[in-house]
Order: C-alpha cells, then structure tokens, then sequence
C-alpha cells in the first residue's frame, strides 16, 4: 500500500517536502490556506547546494526562464558605491561547487515547485484549505480542516510559516523575536531605472546603522532591492507592511 502524507503550508517548504516524499513512493496532499497562489514575496538567492537540490527534485528545468546568473556578489560604500569586496559567481560557482548561484523570485519558484508537484502528482495542492489542527490517531494522523472535515494519513507535516497552527498545538505559543532591523523592500522594472540601474551581481551597498542589498529577477527584467535600518522598537511581524 501507498503510505500517505498530509501536508499544512503550500510554501517553498511544503512544496518541496511534497515533491520529495512523492519521488520516494508517496501519496501526498497539501493544504494551503490561500485562495489562490499569488505574486507574494520578493527576491530570493540560491547558492549551489540549493540549486543541486532543485536541479535533483527536476524544478530546475521549470524555474530556468525565471533564474538570473549574477556576475558576483560584491560590497560596496552605500553613498559613494565605492567597491570593497567581489566575489566572481558567474562561471565560477558552478566549477568550484558543482551548480550556479542563481536570483529568482519568490513566486517564480513557487510556481515551478507547483508545476513539478502537478505533474508527479495532479491536484496534489488544493488551495482554500485553511487548517484548524491535527490529532493523532491508531494508525497515523489526521488534519482537521477549518470546515470540520477530518482526513487521516500516515504522517502530517506542519509547513504553515511563522504563525503555524500544527506547530502552536505541538509545542505551544511562540512569537517572533525582534531583530533590531527593518527590511524595507520593493521590486522595480530595470528598464525604468537607466544609469541608476545597480549593477548585475547580489550588491551589498553598506552604511552606518543600515545596509541595502540589490539583486536581479525574472531573468533580468526586474531588480529586487531590500533596504535594512537597525531601529529599537516594532509593532508586528508581517511580510505586507
């Protein structure tokens, strides 16, 4: 018999977990909360051992249109843009490591893991699932939806985030802890910004009590930049504010 595996979260972690168990053998279901899987989230960077993973799990040759192969990864004076430190990426990771260092987007990556898991698995991720918890049973798990709904499984794994239900009930109430940082982020079409186009690698641009890092997405076509302030007070996590 095929064992059977629920998963709570259709983020980069569900997904992933999702597609792995079913290489292996098997059933899965995720349930995300979402009503819809939307442009959420900005820039992220993938070094070598990540992108051996996805180039394992076959994602890779889904994300591919989306990816951006930066130069380097350098440091730079924040006001001046004075250069300090550079790191060659480009050519060079992949005969150091075994595979590129690559920039993409958040919902790149998430719409080539759902891809992959559609193809392994159709409508293995239902959206509009919210989940109220789970219980043990004789042979396994169950989640329990927000509509009452009970469904068993072998296993049940927790990927709902930082506000994560399965993970509350397990272990108790926890909360985030501050950092001392904001992140200040935005995306912006390259072609706007003309000579005030940073420049095509993971910059840091560095400063007192603050830092900006600038990386490129979609292939090139937007840039992605997070600004970062030390600040002594916040109000709420939260990835929209």
């Amino acid at each position: 018999m095929h064992r059977q595996a629920l998963i709570v979260g259709g983020g980069i972690g569900g997904l992933c977990a999702a597609i792995c168990l079913r290489l292996t053998g098997w059933d899965v279901q995720v349930f995300e909360q979402a009503p819809e899987i939307t442009e959420i989230g900005a820039g992220l960077q993938i070094s070598p051992n990540g992108v051996k993973i996805l180039e394992h799990i076959g994602v890779m040759e889904r994300l591919e249109p989306a990816v951006f192969e930066p130069e380097a990864i350098e440091i730079r004076m924040g006001v001046s843009g004075r250069p300090i430190l550079y790191l060659p990426m480009k050519g060079v990771a992949a005969q150091r490591w075994g595979a590129r260092y690559l920039q993409v987007h958040r919902a790149d990556l998430i719409t080539a893991l759902s891809a992959r898991l559609d193809a392994l698995q159709p409508g293995a991720m239902q959206t509009g699932c919210p989940v109220r918890g789970y219980a043990p049973c004789k042979d396994g798990a169950e989640v329990i939806l927000a509509n009452g709904r009970r469904i068993q499984a072998d296993l049940v794994i927790g990927a709902d985030g930082i506000h994560s239900r399965i993970r509350h009930q397990m272990l108790g109430p926890d909360a985030p802890r501050f950092t001392g940082n904001y992140a200040w982020r935005a995306l912006v079409p390259a072609a706007q910004l003309g000579a005030l186009a940073p420049p095509p690698s993971g910059c840091i641009w560095a400063g007192p009590k603050k830092h900006a890092v600038t990386t490129y997405v979609r292939g090139g076509a937007l840039v992605n930049f997070v600004g970062i302030v030390e600040q002594r007070t916040w109000r709420e996590e939260s990835w929209s504010r």
